[in-house]
């Protein structure tokens, strides 16, 4: 009896595919090392904010009472079309341009809470 070898063709084919693969993994790998900064990757910007919420509760505290913090937070994620469900970490995965729109916007609600007096409401 006689053995047969049997030969197949080279696996090293042309794979235009393969080649577009790459390089869109190449492409993406790229925007990632060059990818926004977010807030949450600045620890001074965060805290600026945090530090700018926390200025804004504690003026409305004098009319609002306990739920100074639950108000202000609720109207900051219904100004900023965030989701009722949305945590304020949310914030955290903004683009880090987005900082001075946000400290812009605290800094306004603080400006109102200085002019409103407890008699006021």
């Amino acid at each position: 009896m006689r053995t047969q070898i049997h030969t197949s063709p080279s696996t090293r084919l042309f794979n235009p595919c393969a080649i577009d693969a790459a390089a869109t993994l190449a492409r993406h790998a790229e925007r990632r090392l060059v990818a926004a900064r977010r807030i949450g990757d600045a620890p001074d910007v965060l805290a600026a904010i945090e530090a700018a919420f926390g200025r804004v509760v504690t003026q409305r505290e004098a009319w609002l009472g306990e739920d100074a913090y639950t108000a202000t937070l609720s109207a900051f994620k219904r100004d900023f079309g965030m989701s009722v469900l949305d945590s304020w970490d949310t914030l955290c995965h903004w683009p880090l341009s987005r900082a001075t729109q946000v400290l812009h916007y605290l800094n306004g609600r603080y400006a109102e809470a200085l002019g409103r007096t407890p008699d006021a409401c």
